[in-house]
């Protein structure tokens, strides 16, 4: 496992700093590449030379005003979200993981996928990071998760 969090260490690592919402993470960029951004730059997705790693980080605007227990419970109900096998939730942030099966060109696939979500401190807003990736990669995954995760920021909306 040393071994795995000092190759995570080795992946180049920079902020992606997000302008419009003003959150930021880590980002293995010796690892992922950068996917070309949304017009309304509300996030980034990007991937691994392969194509089988995807994330997508994202802030949004909590339209709909739902507290957080509402919005994690929320998550909880989609019916696309999978099979959660680890579950947290804090004032600020909730993470969900699990497996789902995704559609893949020869058939479908069983994924890990892993979701952090932070919330700021009035309510007005989210951050968040999507992971999704096979099983056989989990054990080089995560060093990968764990830092991407610890290093999310909630949003820090710009005075506009």
């Amino acid at each position: 496992m040393v071994g795995l969090k000092a190759a995570a260490q080795d992946l180049g690592w920079q902020p992606y700093v997000n302008a419009r919402f003003g959150f930021s993470i880590d980002v293995p960029t010796g690892f992922l590449r950068p996917l070309p951004p949304p017009p309304n730059g509300d996030g980034l997705a990007f991937e691994n030379a392969d194509r089988t790693v995807h994330v997508a980080v994202f802030g949004a605007m909590n339209a709909l005003e739902l507290s957080f227990d509402q919005y994690f419970q929320a998550a909880l109900d989609d019916r696309n979200l999978g099979r959660v096998t680890y579950k947290r939730k804090t004032d600020s942030w909730y993470v969900l993981s699990g497996y789902r099966n995704v559609d893949t060109p020869d058939g479908g696939q069983e994924m890990i996928f892993y979701t952090r979500i932070a919330i700021d401190e009035d309510g007005t807003a989210i951050s968040g990071v999507n992971m999704l990736f096979p099983p056989s990669l989990k054990q080089f995954m995560d060093p990968i998760v764990s830092r991407m995760s610890r290093s999310l920021e909630p949003p820090n909306l710009p005075d506009g």
